[in-house]
C-alpha cells in the first residue's frame, strides 16, 4: 500500500492503525500530563512490523520523541522509507534468520539466479 514516499504492508499498515486509534486518547493525556516523558515501542516479528508502522504513524502526531526497537521485524515497508526510518527504527537480526531477510526484492533476486542456473 502506497505511504508517504514509498509503499508498506497493508496488513501490518491496518493493525498499526487500529492499535493507534485504540491508545491515541490516552497517549495524549498522558503526554498532556507527563510533558517530559518519551516514548519506545517493542516488537518481535510480525509485531515488530506492526511496532515499526505505529512508531510512523505516531511520529505523524506527535512531537514526544519516540524509539521502536524491532526484534526480527519482516520486510515490510520499501527501502526509501526503511532509510527514512533509520534515526528512530532499530531492528535487530540474529544470524541467520531468514523473516527479516524475505522481502520482494529477494524473491525476485532469487528467480534471477535460478533462471541463469
Amino acid at each position: 500500500q502506497s505511504y508517504k514516499e514509498g509503499t508498506v504492508h497493508a496488513g501490518m499498515l491496518a493493525a498499526a492503525q487500529t492499535v493507534y486509534e485504540e491508545i491515541q486518547p490516552l497517549l495524549a493525556h498522558t503526554f498532556q500530563k507527563y510533558p517530559d516523558y518519551c516514548m519506545v515501542v517493542t516488537g518481535h516479528s510480525l509485531g515488530a512490523g506492526v511496532a515499526s508502522l505505529f512508531t510512523m504513524l505516531y511520529r505523524d502526531i506527535f512531537t514526544v520523541p519516540i524509539h521502536c526497537y524491532a526484534f526480527a521485524p519482516p520486510c515490510i515497508m520499501s527501502l526509501g522509507l526503511a532509510k527514512m526510518c533509520e534515526p528512530f527504527i532499530t531492528s535487530v537480526v540474529v544470524n541467520d534468520d531468514v523473516i527479516p531477510r524475505l522481502s520482494f526484492g529477494s524473491v525476485e533476486h532469487l528467480k534471477e539466479r535460478i533462471r541463469v542456473l
